[in-house]
């Protein structure tokens, strides 16, 4: 076991604190709460990182998880580029992931996983992972604003337009720009910033004050930012083109990344800059952004959207996603983090 998690197996502290309508509230959780892909590449053989039961779960006084008590896998990258998983189903290492990754991106439900293999400023191409099918194919190379699908779709923005590659390499080009993927497909933002179209032209997000910077999805779900301003703006979350939750973001400023759960009622969001991160209900108050003294620095919805795992500096932590109540950990040394099915 290398330093550094010899080092994260110490408990740091007593509990977390969770922030709830502006409020700091100490808790203790000492006492808790609450496969894999069949063919690969030779990239994709199996993580680097192999988590013993021992080490498991020792961060935050929280338990590990339970084998069993989650479904699907857990997979991250570290700032080395190395990569580390746990299955949560039998609580170990998962076969049939990259072993080096430099970025990840995940699309919603789970479903596939696009990664880098080599650390450039620029993101490089992407490789792109079905877990369905546990084929492998080459992707674009990383745009300002990446969405992926869970069929191995990949859609990018340059120059107010968004290009798609399908598996096959077939490419199609759309105008607009922050695509993202829901349940009825691609979706992305006008070329004019005032609303947000499906690929039959449908507006699943109406015009409205201010312009739209941020665009995400998860099944019929699809988050926005609506920004007012220089400063100032909100998330809006819309389903069948209905407002279904909203949060303003009010002296947090705007967002430069959104994710939202499946039922639209927890966002999670980049604050401001990429380990700065915060979730937050969109249908009533509550947040959560410290765990212990640790900020949030990543996260991933789980595929049923009941549950969040986040990165904090300890390791990554498994969150409920309705109650924003902290339910287990393992130490690991994450940067980013995918939830797979």
């Amino acid at each position: 076991m290398d330093r550094r998690l010899h080092r994260l197996a110490t408990p740091l502290v007593a509990g977390v604190v969770v922030v709830v309508v502006g409020a700091a509230v100490g808790a203790s959780l000492a006492d808790g709460g609450g496969d894999s892909a069949g063919r690969a590449t030779s990239a994709t053989t199996t993580t680097s990182t192999t988590l013993t039961a021992p080490a498991i779960g020792t961060v935050l006084r929280l338990p590990r998880p339970t084998a069993g008590a989650f479904g699907g896998t857990l997979f991250w990258d570290a700032a080395d580029c190395s990569t580390g998983s746990l299955d949560l189903a039998t609580g170990r290492a998962a076969a049939g992931l990259p072993r080096r990754a430099c970025s990840i991106l995940t699309a919603a439900g789970g479903g596939a996983l696009a990664f880098t293999t080599e650390s450039q400023p620029t993101g490089g191409a992407l490789r792109v992972l079905v877990r369905s099918t546990g084929r492998e194919h080459g992707g674009p190379a990383r745009g300002g604003a990446t969405a992926i699908a869970g069929d191995g779709r990949v859609a990018t923005c340059a120059a107010a337009q968004v290009v798609e590659q399908r598996p096959d390499g077939s490419t199609r080009t759309v105008p607009g720009c922050s695509p993202a993927y829901s349940s009825a497909g691609l979706i992305r933002v006008s070329p004019d910033q005032r609303e947000a179209v499906d690929d039959r032209g449908r507006v699943v997000v109406p015009a409205g004050k201010g312009t739209l910077r941020l665009l995400a999805a998860n099944g019929d779900a699809v988050a926005t930012l609506r920004a007012s301003g220089a400063l100032g703006g909100e998330i809006e979350v819309w389903r069948n083109g209905r407002p279904d939750g909203r949060r303003v973001m009010g002296a947090s400023g705007q967002p430069n990344d959104v994710r939202v759960s499946p039922d639209g009622a927890t966002v999670l969001v980049r604050l401001r800059g990429p380990q700065e991160w915060a979730l937050y209900r969109t249908r009533r108050e509550g947040s959560l952004a410290v765990i212990g003294h640790e900020g949030i620095q990543e996260g991933s919805f789980s595929p049923d959207g009941r549950y969040v795992a986040v990165v904090v500096e300890s390791g990554i932590v498994i969150v409920d996603a309705g109650r924003l109540a902290p339910l287990a950990a393992f130490p690991a040394n994450a940067k980013e983090l995918a939830w797979l099915v």
